[in-house]
């Protein structure tokens, strides 16, 4: 109290010149926390930073209009807001996009299969398979409930299509061709009247389910999908993998005749082989263009509650014991290394088991299974989902998603201590509604706090693009983090990876990649510049 006022002094002591020393110490302070803070830039990386910088000032443009919500049209629109389908040509505009597509960008650690490519390429992929003489490839579009609605099929039959309900591939309308995409993304006004997306979402992984159980369309599938992540410029990819019981055809199936899977380990195994022998061709086909490629597998259990709690562990135990006993055949080994990583449970967290209520089927005699576990957990908002205690606590070598994570700061520093690293998968979160503003994605705590984090995909065959290019931007853009941020990013994919003895190896190649990159991405912002 002075003279009957009050003095708040506070940390701006008691002049403007305290207040003004103070502010410039705290923002001196934050800048220690960006996320390339640390990460030496090179005079030609700073130019490029400084380029990039320059466009994206642009797009944003005057930033309070984007408060403007009932006005129609709005007078701008920045396309973090915005759900990823809404804004897509915006990006697609955006010279960056350019930027990060050409960019090299190390590892996509997260990502499934069933969704590895677009669905305008899968779809395109079907009809070109169609248009074989052997081959008949349908979707059914019926309404009597005999199938699931837009499961599609590949038919071997001599006879005619028994149902006017099956659609022929290489017959489309082009209105038949957008009914399609739109019941195999999340990319329209449909989906804007979905009560619980996590059910349309785990509907369109049926509907490809069983094309892909045919052997000749899923080798097809994944060599096409490698291929797109090499000329994504993509040098590792760690695929979540459930193994699969392939099968010549849909025939029997169609035709109302009982369908007996040969439900065996080996039977199982089958389709690592066959994934292993598209690996192969892929890097075949990046030696052909000077690239490199490796790839891994992370098996994966549901966390989907179909049966009692005691079946489901059963089950677990199962899996990992089908791990530990074909993970090590010579048959996968990349080298000396098996493509077999890791162990993950997948699907919704929210409504499935939590993964302390299924942990005992990580023990075995009381001692924990010998299995990496890259668990998804923490993609829910909720306070009291606490997964990510139960992924720590386990000793999880990675975290997929961690949304919530920001909630626990002690489980969040452990995280951090023990240099854990979170998956990221920005569009995906954005479209399962967990951070629909993308400006307020906890990757923003994340990074300040100095987590590992890395960028991936999830399940781009469902949000309908390739590669990793559109997550990158929608971080730049959302995050407004720099190059040495973006280069961090990248690098973490490769350093915090499961690549063994390769890592060095793939390390120097892709400094070598980035390099090149920044050299020739410079002259192309400038020409576009000018």
């Amino acid at each position: 109290m002075k003279d009957g006022k009050n003095v708040a002094t506070g940390y701006a002591g008691t002049s403007y010149e305290d207040y003004c020393k103070r502010y410039d110490e705290l923002v001196a302070s934050d800048a220690k926390d960006e996320y390339g803070y640390y990460t030496t830039l090179s005079t030609e990386e700073k130019d490029l930073e400084s380029l990039m910088n320059r466009f994206r000032e642009k797009l944003i443009g005057d930033k309070y209009v984007y408060a403007v919500r009932d006005e129609k049209p709005q007078p701008r629109v920045f396309p973090p807001i915005r759900a990823f389908y809404e804004v897509r040509k915006k990006i697609d505009a955006d010279p960056l996009l350019g930027t990060f597509k050409r960019m090299p960008k190390g590892g996509n650690l997260h990502i499934h299969t069933s969704s590895t490519i677009s669905a305008d390429d899968f779809i395109d992929m079907l009809i070109e398979f169609d248009k074989k003489d052997k081959a008949k490839v349908v979707v059914y579009m019926g309404t009597d409930g005999k199938y699931k609605f837009g499961q599609y099929t590949i038919l071997y039959l001599e006879k005619d299509i028994p149902s006017n309900d099956f659609w022929r591939m290489k017959n489309l309308s082009p209105d038949q061709k957008a009914d399609l995409l739109s019941h195999l993304t999340m990319s329209d006004d449909r989906i804007n009247d979905i009560k619980y997306i996590w059910d349309e979402f785990d509907d369109i992984f049926q509907r490809v389910y069983h094309v892909l159980a045919v052997r000749e369309i899923y080798q097809k599938y994944y060599t096409e999908a490698f291929k797109r992540m090499i000329d994504d410029n993509t040098g590792h990819v760690e695929l979540r993998f459930g193994p699969s019981i392939l099968k010549d055809s849909n025939d029997d199936e169609v035709l109302g005749n009982p369908y007996t899977p040969d439900d065996t380990d080996e039977a199982k195994f089958e389709s690592v082989k066959l994934i292993n022998d598209c690996y192969k061709a892929a890097q075949n086909y990046a030696d052909s263009l000077g690239k490199f490629f490796t790839l891994r597998l992370v098996v994966t259990s549901s966390r989907k509650k179909k049966e009692d709690i005691k079946s489901t562990i059963d089950d677990y135990k199962k899996d990992i014991a089908w791990v530990i006993k074909y993970r090590d055949k010579d048959e996968i080994k990349d080298g000396k290394e098996s493509i077999i990583v890791g162990y993950d449970l997948v699907s919704e967290e929210d409504r499935g088991w939590n993964t302390n209520d299924v942990a005992e089927a990580f023990f075995d005699n009381d001692k924990m299974v010998d299995v990496p576990f890259l668990f998804h957990d923490g993609e829910s908002c909720w306070a009291d989902n606490r997964n990510v205690f139960s992924a720590v606590t386990l000793g999880s070598v990675r975290i997929g998603h961690g949304i919530n994570l920001y909630h626990f700061p002690d489980v969040l520093e452990e995280v951090r201590h023990r240099n854990v690293t979170l998956e990221v998968c920005p569009i995906s979160n954005q479209l399962l509604r967990y951070t629909q503003d993308l400006r307020i994605h906890p990757v923003a705590e994340y990074m300040k706090r100095g987590l590992n984090c890395v960028i991936c995909n999830d399940d781009p065959q469902i949000f309908n693009y390739n590669g990793l290019a559109y997550d990158f931007w929608e971080i730049y853009y959302s995050q407004m983090i720099g190059l040495g941020a973006i280069k961090r990013l990248v690098f973490n994919s490769i350093q915090f990876s499961m690549l063994g003895k390769q890592k060095s190896t793939q390390i120097d190649k892709l400094q070598k990649e980035w390099a090149a990159f920044v050299k020739e991405e410079i002259k192309i912002l400038e020409k576009i510049n000018r």
